[in-house]
């Protein structure tokens, strides 16, 4: 029970972490221009992004393993089939 507590708690203060660190790059005066709500977004963080960045991942490597060859042996085999093409990959790129 007590180490229940203690994961909960600790991704608790993870989470509260993360809402601190802010996203690089991000220029707050150019962001409340194109959203012309006037809504400050000084505190926007990688949380405050929620589940979209994973979601477009997940449907662009789907895409791309659709459309290349290797990629349908992959999605064919499964996952025993991943430390195969990684193995054959490497004996490919060596001399």
């Amino acid at each position: 029970m007590l180490r229940r507590l203690g994961v909960t708690l600790a991704g608790l203060v993870a989470y509260l972490a993360a809402c601190w660190v802010a996203l690089p790059f991000l220029n707050p005066e150019a962001v409340s221009e194109i959203s012309g709500d006037g809504v400050s977004v000084t505190r926007a963080s990688l949380v405050a992004l929620g589940i979209m960045p994973f979601v477009t991942g997940f449907i662009i490597v789907e895409i791309v393993s659709f459309l290349t060859a290797a990629g349908r042996r992959l999605r064919h085999a499964g996952s025993t089939a991943s430390g195969r093409y990684a193995a054959s990959r490497r004996s490919e790129s060596s001399p």
